[in-house]
């Protein structure tokens, strides 16, 4: 659950938002040790997640109507042989289209398996991506009517895995539909299942800009405390 400090942030970050001008996309960087956990040779700060997402207002994106989701995750050997990303229940190819590297090789419950020692705990929804262990940064786009949700990400290469630090066992991930009341650090912005312009979900722009207030400002203070 979120902490009185985390609870602070976003409540300081709703204010924010009323009094000033929503962003048009959030950008946050996760590295081991400041939103990430990992293992083996992947257990070093060099190891980053970076996600970006474009609101449908976005001039800058290109995909009018639509939510647009980039992760690019970058590590060192051993390469990155498998990606695996939670979504929202039933959200499947006929509501995302996957731009790079292609289609998942999976669509639906992601159990937990000695072969992806990353997942803290099944994904009840979620795509994989097997890569081949052929490269050392790892780019998802996609684009969807789904607005963004709080999830989870795990990846795996040789022996070495990472996650982001807010996916634990059980799994929990606060539902951004209600930011002014739960948010949380340390987790990631994934597809919902709630499309755009959806009610009670609050406009794009405010969404979008509590959001990049509670993730953004959240981070600042844990450097700023630690």
């Amino acid at each position: 659950m979120s902490s009185p400090r985390s609870y602070f942030v976003c409540v300081v970050a709703v204010f924010l938002v009323a009094s000033t001008a929503s962003a048009l996309s959030i950008n946050d960087t996760l590295t081991v040790g400041d939103g990430l956990i990992a293992s083996g040779d992947w257990d070093i700060e060099s190891v980053s997640f970076e996600y970006t997402v474009w609101s449908p207002d976005d001039p800058a994106n290109a995909n009018p109507d639509r939510w647009t989701y980039e992760y690019v995750l970058s590590a060192p050997d051993p390469a990155i042989s498998n990606f695996e990303l939670e979504a929202s229940i039933g959200l499947d190819g006929e509501l995302v289209s996957f731009n790079f590297p292609g289609d998942p090789v999976e669509i639906g419950e992601i159990r937990k398996d000695p072969g992806m020692p990353g997942l803290a705990d099944d994904f009840e929804w979620g795509f994989k991506w097997e890569t081949c262990g052929q490269s050392l940064e790892f780019t998802i786009n996609l684009d969807s009517t789904r607005q963004p949700m709080w999830g989870d990400f795990a990846a795996k290469g040789g022996q070495s895995w990472v996650r982001n630090a807010g996916f634990t066992c059980p799994d929990y991930d606060p539902d951004p539909q209600w930011p002014d009341t739960v948010c949380s650090d340390d987790h990631i912005l994934v597809p919902d299942t709630t499309e755009f312009g959806g009610d009670p979900v609050p406009e794009p722009l405010t969404l979008i800009g509590v959001l990049a207030g509670c993730g953004g400002l959240s981070r600042y203070l844990r450097r700023r405390l630690a």
